[in-house]
């Protein structure tokens, strides 16, 4: 869920009152073009599905795990093939092959 940047007040799906939220919570999905359209929403934060949650999750936890300055290098090259948009799914395949590779994983 987007994160309010400001707080607001509105009444959630199921609710009779409205609901008071503050800066940092979590919007509801049925809230979203209420908040956004008083600005109190940061149009900038990225709306994770569950799954995308899963994954950012796991990721955390492999990077706390790293044993060295290589092991980051790997992740922040398979990071910045993922996020450029001239890179091909080949080369972020690469990137992060050889990131597992590095940590002992091999290939799946």
């Amino acid at each position: 869920m987007p994160k309010l940047t400001k707080s607001f007040r509105g009444v959630p799906d199921g609710a009779i009152y409205p609901v008071e939220y503050a800066a940092g919570d979590d919007c509801p999905a049925e809230l979203v073009a209420a908040a956004t359209s008083l600005g109190a929403l940061d149009k900038e934060a990225p709306t994770l599905t569950p799954g995308q949650q899963f994954v950012a999750g796991k990721a955390a936890d492999v990077i706390a795990s790293l044993d060295g300055q290589t092991d980051v290098d790997l992740l922040k090259q398979a990071r910045e093939a993922e996020a450029g948009a001239s890179n091909s799914r080949s080369t972020v395949l690469a990137a992060i092959d050889a990131a597992i590779e590095k940590l002992g994983g091999g290939q799946g």
